[in-house]
């Protein structure tokens, strides 16, 4: 299924997150539900909103990639490396999780920005210094 968003539809997600009194952390919401025409749709699609996180855990997917959309703010990825203190997540099997990202690149996007982070890559997000929705 293919779903194409408007801009006006991209907005109303940014307001609405925006709107939400979010304490200081990280916060995932299901996309779909901000928009009330798809609310009954299931979907893996999520809204994540780092207000003012300045360390996420690290992660690697073994059997999924990653895409990141920027919609709000600016975020910094760390990508490639080694994951430092990797740790399997029980019942995920592929999916590790660590305290760091050791020796990888480190990008500040801005919103339109678009990332994909490969299968197996190690990878962390952060905003230190506001609020990102991506």
């Amino acid at each position: 299924m293919a779903i194409r968003l408007s801009n006006r539809e991209l907005q109303k997600i940014v307001n609405k997150v925006l709107a939400v009194d979010l304490a200081p952390g990280k916060h995932v919401f299901e996309v779909f539900k901000f928009l009330s025409k798809f609310e009954a749709a299931e979907s893996s699609i999520k809204i994540v909103v780092d207000k003012l996180v300045s360390h996420n855990p690290s992660e690697i997917h073994e059997h999924e990639k990653d895409l990141w959309v920027v919609l709000y703010g600016n975020p910094i990825f760390t990508l490639g490396g080694e994951l430092v203190g990797k740790t399997s997540v029980p019942g995920k099997v592929g999916e590790w999780r660590g305290v760091d990202v050791k020796g990888g690149m480190t990008v500040v996007l801005n919103p339109g920005d678009v990332l994909e982070i490969g299968t197996g890559e190690p990878h962390t997000h952060s905003c230190p210094n506001g609020t990102a929705i991506m």
